[in-house]
């Protein structure tokens, strides 16, 4: 009788030492000590053995740091003693040389012939490149979050900083009149799509009895749009020697503007129309660089026009040109009459169908409120845009400048 093993274990035992001579995971097995009994060439590679024997009888805390070496001791043991297996942890190996390792460790029970465990084996699958790249990402990521918040933080001093920007008080005329007695009375309402506007308006005492006023609409949304309306504030303030003239101003503040953009790659335009009312004189005159056309609320006779020149023409918008033409609008105010500067947010609302609310619709809006105080109608003029608007919000930069002439200065 021959006393050689079956052909079946032969065969069974060449299946695993081709197993472990070639795979690419560490495969151990371990006694009731965790003790190794066997693993694999990759794992002792992994061990720093140049053979596999080298193995034999030691334990992991042999080769790592005690804080890793007693924690896959003491998962070992619990294994020995409840049966439950361990499946796919991943496990930080700390060297004693101070290095780390990532890998992703299933362990089980080992077991007899009769059942009885008698140890455990395993897998560990080398993870350190997925996981120092899921670290670099969750990194990245936090530096992102960090950068973000920073922006938004950034971008809120600078919203606050647009805002103080707009006036917060009118002037009064005459300078020794009150807020109720002063015969020019404005009125504002600014609203921005994003954190930052692209829409300004400014207001300028030009004398006792007239008065500039100045709206804009700088091509964009956002921190560009922003910066470039703090550009043309602080033009427009450069430029008050030529205030008392529309077409003059406008020319003054398209050569600041062009000036500045020639130096730079940048290429933007921004829309503006400058209006001066005299209450002395009852007159109105203004030129539109590429803006919408003002409308001149008439209280008693209870219509509304558009403000346009004999040709209905206006000028190119800013930055655009060197040398353009703004022609010059002129109109006679009566007591109670109104002139309504606004911005293209304010009629390209879009409605059902990608209709757009439009100027005509404006118009109309306005006149049927024409007898309303100012507030007032901004506020349900404002309503009405963002129930006509789908999505009921209003997607654009909005801003609206309303002057009254409450009574003729002698």
């Amino acid at each position: 009788m021959s006393d050689s093993p079956p052909e079946s274990l032969v065969f069974d035992r060449y299946l695993v030492n081709n197993l472990l001579e070639n795979t690419s995971d560490n495969i151990y097995f371990k006694d009731l000590q965790s003790r190794f009994i066997r693993m694999s060439k990759c794992c002792a590679r992994w061990m720093g053995l140049s053979d596999p024997a080298e193995g034999i009888g030691k334990t992991d805390f042999d080769f790592f740091s005690e804080e890793h070496a007693r924690q896959a001791f003491n998962d070992e043991q619990e294994i020995i003693r409840t049966g439950n297996p361990i499946v796919g942890k991943i496990e930080k190996e700390t060297w004693p040389d101070g290095s780390v390792t990532w890998v992703s460790t299933t362990k089980l029970p080992l077991r007899d012939e009769h059942g009885k465990i008698i140890g455990t084996f395993g897998i560990s699958r080398d993870m350190t490149a997925q996981k120092l790249a899921e670290e670099r990402a969750a990194r990245y990521a936090r530096e992102l979050q960090e950068r973000n918040r920073q922006i938004e933080v950034d971008l809120q001093m600078a919203r606050e900083l647009q805002q103080a920007l707009l006036p917060h008080e009118y002037p009064k005329f005459p300078p020794t009149a009150t807020e109720t007695t002063s015969a020019l009375r404005f009125h504002h309402r600014y609203r921005s799509s994003e954190m930052l506007g692209g829409d300004f308006f400014q207001i300028f005492p030009l004398s006792d009895t007239a008065a500039g006023m100045l709206i804009c609409d700088v091509m964009g949304h956002g921190v560009r749009a922003a910066l470039v309306t703090m550009m043309l504030e602080a033009l427009a303030s450069e430029q008050s020697a030529l205030a008392h003239a529309p077409d003059q101003f406008l020319a003054g503040l398209n050569h600041g503007l062009l000036g500045t953009l020639q130096r730079t790659e940048v290429s933007l335009f921004a829309t503006a129309l400058y209006a001066v009312v005299d209450a002395r004189a009852g007159t109105l005159r203004c030129a539109s660089a590429g803006h919408p056309s003002a409308l001149h609320v008439q209280r008693g006779a209870g219509t509304v026009e558009l403000l346009r020149g004999a040709q209905g023409s206006v000028g190119p918008a800013l930055g655009l040109f060197e040398r353009p033409e703004y022609p010059v609008t002129e109109r006679s105010l009566q007591p109670r009459d109104m002139v309504l500067l606004y911005t293209d947010g304010v009629y390209e609302v879009e409605g059902p169908n990608d209709e757009l609310f439009g100027v005509p619709r404006l118009v109309e809006a306005v006149r049927r409120r024409a007898q309303l105080p100012v507030e007032t109608m901004f506020d349900e003029l404002l309503r009405e845009l963002e129930e006509y608007a789908v999505r009921r919000e209003l997607n654009d930069d909005v801003c609206l400048l309303a002057i009254e002439l409450r009574r003729l200065l002698r």
